[in-house]
């Protein structure tokens, strides 16, 4: 990033500096050529005009790439601090993956948002968390839960070749006993009068229990428009009284406005992190036993004959069902 950013004010300065000497040059050719239509006064003048606009052009010129330039080095300062930032979580969050690579970069769940998994796993212990997403963010929650030896982690992910890559993943890590990826394609949802897609999977039937953590980093933003809000709605009987949401990719207009719904309707605390690619996390707190008669989990689509409709089907009551 900062090589880019040097090549790319460079060249803007190259260039300023040739303008800069075409004015000029041409000022003084134009000046010359006039001298021998003119008195002896004359070409001084024009000579001495010249100059000055072509001085007034340079000074423009030499404000802009001085401007430029005090913008290159405050753009290398917060790319650097982010480097540092980036660099002091990977630290972090190293012990808990030990001696094996994991990849935290590109698409996969960066380091910031990592240790802000991890972090919140040793805060809140969670007995279950629910993934929105799978790969190397699943490998970590499960590795951390091993550790802790409590929880439980399940993992949606509608694209059947990446869950099978993540329960490799997993295994290579030796977390499965603390983890499950369940395939879960997406279908359509009915909520609030729209059909939104979404995982399509059975809470009653997957759920072991409450969800104490959410973690939303899917489905991918390009899929539909603020592709990852129905999480909330479809999740929402089913979140513990005192759930955390966090969702990645928080420098999207789609994901900003998904958080403040979310918090709106939860009647949580939004903490917004202007870190990495930017980080919401929710905080419901409070009682949730009104949620289930305010808004239940929302009914899908019908589909094809034959289906197994999202929420629907012979499903086992929740172990938490009946005290609820």
């Amino acid at each position: 990033m900062i090589p880019a950013l040097l090549a790319s004010r460079r060249r803007w300065a190259m260039a300023c500096s040739a303008a800069s000497l075409l004015v000029a040059g041409g000022v003084w050719i134009a000046s010359s050529a006039l001298a021998p239509a003119t008195n002896t006064g004359t070409p001084r003048a024009a000579i001495a005009l010249g100059s000055g606009a072509a001085a007034f052009v340079i000074l423009g010129l030499y404000g802009a790439v001085s401007r430029q330039l005090r913008s290159l080095r405050a753009d290398v300062k917060k790319e650097l601090r982010a480097m540092r930032q980036e660099q002091l979580s990977l630290t972090n969050v190293r012990p808990v993956i030990g001696s094996l690579p994991l990849n935290l970069s590109g698409w996969a769940v960066d380091p910031i948002f990592a240790e802000q998994l991890v972090f919140q796993l040793l805060e809140r212990r969670p007995q279950l968390v629910v993934e929105c997403g799978s790969g190397s963010s699943s490998v970590l929650i499960a590795a951390t839960l091993k550790q802790l030896q409590c929880g439980y982690l399940l993992s949606l992910e509608h694209e059947a070749r990446f869950a099978e890559r993540t329960r490799a993943m997993e295994d290579g890590f030796g977390v499965n006993d603390h983890a499950q990826v369940l395939t879960a394609p997406l279908r359509p949802w009915h909520i609030g009068g729209e059909a939104l897609s979404w995982y399509g999977f059975d809470p009653d039937r997957e759920l072991r229990s409450r969800i104490d953590l959410l973690v939303v980093d899917g489905p991918p933003g390009p899929i539909a428009p603020r592709a990852r809000y129905p999480a909330v709605p479809v999740l929402r009987p089913y979140l513990s009284e005192e759930c955390v949401i966090l969702m990645d990719d928080g420098r999207r207009p789609d994901e900003q406005w998904i958080a403040r719904r979310w918090a709106a309707e939860l009647g949580g605390d939004l903490e917004e992190m202007d870190v990495g690619r930017g980080i919401f996390i929710i905080r419901c707190g409070g009682d949730r036993s009104g949620l289930r008669t305010e808004q239940h989990a929302p009914s899908p689509v019908p589909l094809a004959r034959g289906d197994v409709a999202p929420g629907r089907g012979a499903a086992s009551p929740m172990p938490w069902s009946q005290g609820a």
